[in-house]
């Protein structure tokens, strides 16, 4: 066999085989860890690596999306890193810019390659924390309670832009003050003043035990700043069901004849 026809022979292994190290990409990963703050205009970045068995692909095109009413992506569309030496190789980066509006975003990305049947998809949490603390929203209590007995005084605050402040990332505490002999129930004690954190809807709770005389307790309100504060109040009831009688003759010294009238 001649030099000529080897060479043909070796070409024609090639083009049977297709181009050493072409992969067809089986899945796709997103990293999207990092928070953001709704309207602060910060982008953080987003990396999507395509990957063939566990191993990264290159040069391969993505499209990535997200819901508009949580902010955008930029660009909607890369190509994964090419260079084998590359420690970025099979992976690329874009960059999510929050809008005004709090919650979680889905970012997802989609592959289409002619060796596919269907797009390879995958998708990711895009965490946006709230702004600062602009207003109250809400405040619930009873205006009125039975003398010594206790109720809860919930508030709740949004940002600027109306999105709940709530503590899925950094939180946010009310501090509570109140005049004694009434107090909050902390544990098992009974305190004058008490700081309460946010919850993961955003209610920052207190239990309040009035005061066992029938009145007015004045109860003072401070969010973080820049809200206001407020005072509310809330009446003790002198309605609970009776627990005793006591018998007393007034005035001490009086008598009546024993005539039977």
């Amino acid at each position: 066999m001649n030099g000529q026809m080897l060479a043909c022979l070796a070409l024609g292994i090639i083009l049977l085989v297709g181009p050493a190290g072409a992969q067809i990409p089986d899945d796709i990963k997103i990293n999207a860890d990092q928070w953001v703050t709704a309207g602060s205009g910060g982008a953080v970045p987003v990396t999507v690596q395509v990957l063939n068995d566990g191993d990264p692909v290159g040069g391969i095109i993505v499209d990535l999306a997200v819901d508009s009413a949580y902010g955008c992506l930029s660009p909607a569309r890369v190509v994964t890193e090419n260079d084998t030496n590359s420690t970025s190789y099979g992976s690329a980066t874009v960059y999510f810019t929050p809008g005004t509006r709090s919650g979680t975003a889905t970012i997802t990305a989609m592959v289409v390659h002619a060796e596919l049947a269907e797009p390879l998809t995958e998708s990711a949490e895009q965490r946006i924390d709230h702004a600062t603390p602009d207003a109250v929203a809400d405040l619930w209590y009873d205006p009125e309670v039975t003398v010594g007995e206790t109720t809860e005084i919930v508030v709740q605050m949004v940002d600027c832009y109306g999105n709940i402040v709530d503590s899925r990332n950094a939180t946010e505490n009310v501090e509570f003050m109140v005049g004694a002999p009434a107090g909050f129930v902390v544990g098992g004690s009974c305190m004058d003043e008490a700081s309460v954190p946010v919850d993961a809807v955003g209610n920052a709770t207190v239990t309040l035990r009035v005061d066992r005389a029938a009145g007015e307790n004045l109860v003072w309100i401070q969010p973080p700043a820049p809200v206001k504060s407020t005072c509310i109040s809330i009446t003790g009831a002198a309605d609970g069901a009776p627990t005793d009688i006591t018998c007393k003759v007034v005035p001490t010294e009086a008598s009546v004849p024993a005539n039977g009238k």
